[in-house]
C-alpha cells in the first residue's frame, strides 16, 4: 500500500476474522476448535438451510487502515487501492514461494484509480514477469504500458476486434 499510494507512512494492518474474532494470531488447533464449535452451534440451522454456513468461505478479512476499518473510514479509491496492494502481496509471495508469478487478471480496476494510484500499479505491472489480462473502457490505457509486450484486443457488442 506504501507504493500504491505513494505515502511511506500508511498503516494498513489486516484482521481475519473467525465466527467474529479476529484469528490473525490464532495457532491452527485455535482455529479448527472455533469452526468445530461454531459447527456445533449451526449444525441444525445447515440442515435447514440445505447449505454450509460454517468455513473459509463465511469467514472476512477486514482490513484496518490506520486501525479503522477500511470499509467505513476509506475512499472508494482508497479502498480499491487497498485491495489491489492485497493483490500485488499475493503475487509477490506467489513468486518466492512458487518460483513463478501467476497469470494476472485485472477486470476494469485501473479507471476506479486517481492518476498517481494508476501510475504506480502500471509500474509494479512492469516490474513483474507475468502474463497480464486488463480489461477497461479507457481507449487510452494501452499508451500506459510498453507496446512491444502489448496486445490490445476491443471487443464489441460481443465481437472481438483487433
Amino acid at each position: 500500500m506504501q507504493y500504491i499510494s505513494g505515502n511511506s507512512t500508511v498503516d494498513i494492518s489486516v484482521e481475519y476474522l473467525v465466527s467474529d474474532q479476529n484469528a490473525v494470531s490464532f495457532t491452527r488447533e485455535e482455529v479448527e476448535n472455533a469452526i468445530t464449535k461454531r459447527l456445533r452451534e449451526l449444525h441444525d440451522a445447515e440442515l435447514s438451510s440445505g447449505t454450509s454456513l460454517v468455513g473459509p468461505h463465511k469467514h472476512d478479512i477486514v482490513f484496518l487502515y490506520g486501525q479503522k476499518d477500511s470499509r467505513f473510514f476509506c475512499s472508494q479509491g482508497q479502498q480499491r487501492a487497498i485491495i489491489l496492494s492485497f493483490k500485488m502481496a499475493q503475487i509477490v509471495y506467489h513468486r518466492k514461494a512458487h518460483g513463478t508469478y501467476p497469470v494476472l487478471m485485472l477486470d476494469d480496476v485501473l479507471s476506479e484509480l486517481d492518476k498517481a494510484k494508476r501510475d504506480a500499479l502500471i509500474t509494479f505491472l512492469h516490474e513483474i514477469n507475468t502474463q497480464i489480462f486488463v480489461t477497461t473502457t479507457d481507449f487510452t490505457l494501452p499508451e500506459s504500458f510498453s507496446l512491444d509486450q502489448l496486445r490490445v484486443v476491443r471487443i464489441k457488442d460481443g465481437q472481438i476486434l483487433e
